[in-house]
């Protein structure tokens, strides 16, 4: 019980040494725009904005709803999955680097199918995207372990510059087959099309569609237990980079 709540307070403790570190270094930063503020007027502002948009479970202007939280939980759930993609790869003692190159093609997959997909609904629909997703960050994935097992490249190399190769692949799926366009058909921002309601995941704590905490986040939290379990009982194998 004491191992379990000393890791907690380190956690606890590195998360706020980041959170202040990366105040003061804000703070330190000259003024963007046409008001310019002091070090300690710059550190007063982002304390209130972490207080009124972080810390609070809604705007200071809001009567209802849990709109903060919700939004921090959204942003940490892809960082949560990819780093415990990470992490997973860490234990067996395969450093992958290229984690945003798998999530970014995950999801290019997943919001293919979405779009283009129309046929199932809801039931069929979700599964299927979440399963395209799986399966092409693990494809892209074995590139490395390929380039690794047949040509000897260090997985740390290939996996880090895979990352480019698969931000380069968005570019062109944006700005070419998945780029939204108008009604008339003329060409929108580079961005694809969104996601018809079916293949949107349902979402929790608002009445509002949009504005709730989607599934993504407890299936996350799901993965972590898993995780976590799979590396108490499992001896990490022989280094390999």
């Amino acid at each position: 019980m004491k191992a379990h709540l000393r890791s907690l307070l380190i956690s606890l403790a590195a998360v706020l040494i980041c959170v202040v570190l990366t105040a003061i270094i804000l703070a330190a930063l000259p003024s963007a725009g046409t008001e310019q503020f002091n070090f300690a007027q710059s550190l007063k502002v982002i304390g209130q904005t972490i207080w009124n948009r972080v810390l609070l479970p809604r705007s200071p202007g809001a009567e209802t709803g849990y709109r903060n939280w919700i939004q921090t939980l959204q942003s940490a759930t892809p960082i949560l999955l990819t780093g415990l993609a990470a992490a997973v790869a860490f234990r067996a003692n395969v450093l992958n680097i290229g984690a945003q190159g798998q999530y970014v093609l995950g999801a290019s997959a997943g919001a293919a199918v979405g779009i283009y997909m129309h046929a199932g609904g809801a039931v069929l629909l979700i599964p299927l995207l979440l399963l395209a997703a799986m399966a092409a960050g693990a494809l892209f994935a074995s590139i490395a372990a390929a380039l690794e097992r047949w040509r000897n490249v260090p997985v740390v190399l290939s996996t880090l510059l895979l990352n480019f190769v698969a931000l380069e692949f968005l570019r062109y799926l944006l700005q070419g087959p998945m780029r939204a366009r108008s009604e008339g058909g003329t060409l929108l921002d580079p961005q694809s099309q969104q996601l018809p309601e079916a293949a949107q995941l349902p979402e929790f704590f608002s009445p509002t569609p949009g504005q709730g905490l989607h599934l993504g986040f407890f299936i996350a939290l799901v993965s972590v237990s898993a995780c976590a379990s799979w590396a108490r009982t499992k001896r990490p194998p022989d280094s390999r980079a």
